[in-house]
C-alpha cells in the first residue's frame, strides 16, 4: 500500500470523499437488481393461478366480498410497501437528480394506492398494478451494471428489452386495461363510492408520470441512435463523475 492510497483512505473516512463515484453506484444499482428481480418473479409466481390476473374483469365479480386474502399476495404488499416506505424515509437525503420531485410524488401515489386497495378490499385490481410496475425495472438495472462494467452491447441490449417491456406494461397494459377498467368498467360492478373515486385519481397520477418517462426514454433511445450507446437511467440525472473519482485519486 503506497502513502498515496492511506491519504486517499483517510481522506474517504473523514467524509471528504465523493459521494456518488461509480463503484457507489455499482453497488446500489446492484441491489435494486436483486430486489427489482426477486420482485418480477414473485409477482408472476403468486399472480398466475389467479383468475383476475387472466381476465380484469374478475376484480369486480364479487365485490366487496374479497376477505379471503392469499398468503402470497399478503406477502407480495407487505414486500412492496416496506421498500416504498424506506424509498420515501431516505429520499431526501440522496442524490437529488432531474425527476426528483416525480419521484417523491410516485412513491407518496403508491404508498396511498396501497393502503386505499388494502383497507377498501381493491387488493386484486391493486395486484395487476403491482405486477404491471414490476416488470420493467429489473431490465433497467440490469442494463446499468453493464454499463457501468464496460460491457457496452450486452447494455444496449438489456435497455432495448427494457423499453420494450416498458411500453408492453406501463404504456399498453396498465393504461388500457387496469386504469380503463377502474374508471370505466368497474362502476357497472360495484357503483361509486368517494375512495373509488381517489383510487381512480392515484392511478390517473401514476399513469401521467409514466407518460412522462416514457419520453424520457424515447429521448435516451434518440441519443443512442447518435453516440452509440445507452444504459442510463432515463428517469434521472444518473452520468458518472469521472471529475470526482479522478480527484479521489490525487
Amino acid at each position: 500500500m503506497t502513502l498515496k492510497d492511506i491519504r486517499r483512505y483517510i481522506w474517504l473516512c473523514a467524509g471528504r470523499g465523493p459521494r456518488n463515484t461509480k463503484l457507489d453506484k455499482f453497488c446500489e444499482t446492484f441491489f435494486k437488481l436483486m430486489y427489482e428481480s426477486s420482485m418480477m418473479v414473485a409477482v408472476n409466481v403468486v399472480l398466475w393461478p389467479h383468475p383476475w390476473f387472466w381476465n380484469v374483469l374478475y376484480c369486480w365479480h364479487g365485490y366487496p366480498d374479497h376477505h379471503h386474502l392469499p398468503a402470497g399476495v399478503w406477502w407480495l404488499y407487505m414486500v412492496e410497501m416496506c421498500n416504498c416506505c424506506s424509498m420515501l424515509a431516505f429520499h431526501f437525503y440522496e442524490v437529488r437528480r432531474n425527476d426528483f420531485w416525480a419521484l417523491f410524488i410516485h412513491h407518496c401515489a403508491a404508498i396511498f394506492l396501497m393502503v386505499l386497495s388494502w383497507t377498501c378490499n381493491l387488493w386484486r385490481v391493486g395486484t395487476l398494478v403491482l405486477w404491471s410496475h414490476k416488470q420493467t425495472d429489473g431490465f433497467l438495472n440490469a442494463a446499468k451494471l453493464f454499463k457501468y462494467a464496460g460491457h457496452v452491447k450486452a447494455s444496449n441490449v438489456t435497455f432495448a428489452i427494457f423499453a420494450v417491456v416498458w411500453m408492453s406494461t406501463k404504456m399498453s397494459y396498465y393504461q388500457t386495461v387496469v386504469v380503463y377498467s377502474v374508471v370505466v368498467e368497474s362502476s357497472q360492478f360495484i357503483g361509486d363510492f368517494p375512495a373509488y373515486n381517489v383510487f381512480g385519481g392515484l392511478l390517473t397520477v401514476l399513469a401521467l408520470l409514466n407518460v412522462m418517462w416514457t419520453f424520457s426514454i424515447a429521448k435516451v433511445i434518440y441519443m443512442a441512435m447518435i453516440r452509440g450507446n445507452v444504459g442510463g437511467d432515463p428517469r434521472s440525472d444518473d452520468e458518472e463523475s469521472e471529475e470526482e473519482e479522478r480527484g479521489a485519486q490525487e
